[in-house]
């Protein structure tokens, strides 16, 4: 069993706030390492995503990232990943979120892919989550592959990391003064997003177009969370493939309209077409 990950600064067996355990090491991506932990306090398995220690010396990051934790915590729904408790100690900025025992998408896409039927309802049930986070205010503005966790054989997914993009965006906006940075991955990220507009509602359900296209039709490129700016914005790509059926092909065209005003109005209006469009 690993106890660090690569050039990591934490170890297997840090408790934080005299309560959360560090046990193994799971991930790291661009902006946070993720452990397998235990809560000492309710005896239960958790997950612990600590923020990279670049970005947890930045004060206006860690604000950020507390009220945004804040913000998550309220979700309950069963495709979204809970938030327990986030806290700073020993120079670790963390948040504490249930274990989910199952791979990322990507890694599922990687691994072989999914039939049709199980693409249209991971992307039905992505927008149902995304539907109850924006009723309650909150834009995920990092949906892809690596955030949506699959929980058993039949499929069903959760959404993670709700408010973590968002939380480093804004905090970077104001620490780092980079006039249109943007936080996100390439290939999900919306073209308004990209010109330098703030992402809403309708930039998740871009990301959830380019997904279910990429999961009937194939991969794109890169998966890790990048700052963009302006002299790599592009056009916003065509989504298109044999691959897709024509109810799916229409779906995935409004979805990923390149202006968000053609898009579904809401993910409640998309999860409502992937509804109507289950094989």
């Amino acid at each position: 069993m690993a106890t660090r990950l690569p050039g990591s600064i934490y170890s297997a067996g840090l408790v934080l706030q005299d309560r959360y355990r560090l046990d193994e090491p799971l991930a790291s991506g661009g902006m946070a390492e993720v452990w397998r932990g235990h809560d000492l306090v309710l005896q239960r398995p958790v997950a612990i995503k600590l923020l990279h220690p670049h970005l947890a010396s930045d004060e206006a990051v860690v604000e950020r990232f507390r009220r945004e934790a804040i913000s998550a915590a309220k979700l309950s729904h069963p495709n979204i990943v809970p938030t327990y408790d986030a806290g700073t100690d020993k120079g670790a900025t963390f948040i504490v979120l249930g274990l989910v025992q199952g791979p990322s998408l990507a890694g599922v896409l990687e691994g072989g892919g999914v039939t049709e039927r199980e693409a249209v309802s991971i992307a039905r049930q992505v927008a149902e989550a995304l539907e109850h986070a924006h009723r309650k205010g909150l834009v995920h503005r990092d949906v892809k592959p690596a955030n949506v966790l699959v929980v058993d054989d039949e499929k069903r997914v959760m959404v993670a990391d709700f408010g973590i993009a968002k939380a480093i965006a804004e905090a970077s906006d104001e620490s780092l003064t980079l006039p249109g940075l943007v936080i996100g991955t390439p290939a999900y990220v919306a073209p308004e997003v990209l010109a330098g507009d703030d992402a809403d509602e309708r930039s998740d359900i871009y990301a959830v177009g380019v997904m279910l296209h990429e999961m009937i039709c194939g991969p794109h490129h890169g998966d890790q969370p990048t700052q963009l700016t302006g002299v790599e914005r592009g056009a916003a790509e065509d989504h298109h493939c044999e691959a897709l059926p024509p109810v799916l092909a229409t779906i995935v065209d409004r979805a990923t309209a390149p202006d968000r005003a053609d898009r579904y109005a809401s993910a409640a209006d998309l999860a409502g077409a992937l509804r109507a469009g289950e094989p």
